[in-house]
């Protein structure tokens, strides 16, 4: 099978990025699987397997016990969300081609630019956006709506 030709994120780096968002707002204070998996609708096994992942990245510290949960383990401004992509998916690897055909006879793609646009623009914003963004962007956005 050829390799991806454009963006996928899997459950579970979504699960991460919202996990990550949750402990971003939470300002250093300890949450727990129960208390996430209860805000994002999700299974208690496959966020804990994601919440390892993490830990094991680096990008968060767990507490055992029955006061325990996860924080950050680095400042929300230094994590980028690209970081927490490729904690749970690898290195990005994006190719041009749509099919994955490195051989194509046509002189102009029938996409045109559009997946070299598509896959330009995630990495850029992934890049570029911190867990302190999307932290920030929520505590303004609840702001704006009272």
């Amino acid at each position: 099978m050829s390799s991806p030709s454009m963006l996928r994120i899997s459950e579970a780096t979504s699960l991460a990025l919202h996990a990550m968002g949750i402990l971003a707002e939470s300002k250093g204070y300890l949450i727990s699987t129960d208390t996430m998996t209860e805000a994002m609708g999700a299974s208690k096994n496959h966020l804990q397997k994601v919440l390892q992942r993490l830990a094991r990245a680096g990008l968060v510290d767990a507490t055992r016990g029955p006061s325990g949960g996860f924080k950050l383990a680095i400042d929300p401004s230094e994590i980028s969300l690209m970081d927490i992509y490729i904690a749970m998916e690898g290195p990005l690897h994006l190719q041009g081609c749509i099919l994955g055909n490195t051989n194509c006879s046509r002189e102009k793609c029938v996409m045109g630019d559009l997946v070299k646009e598509v896959n330009d623009g995630f990495q850029k914003y992934f890049y570029q956006t911190s867990l302190a963004d999307l932290a920030e962007s929520k505590i303004t956005k609840q702001e704006d709506s009272k």
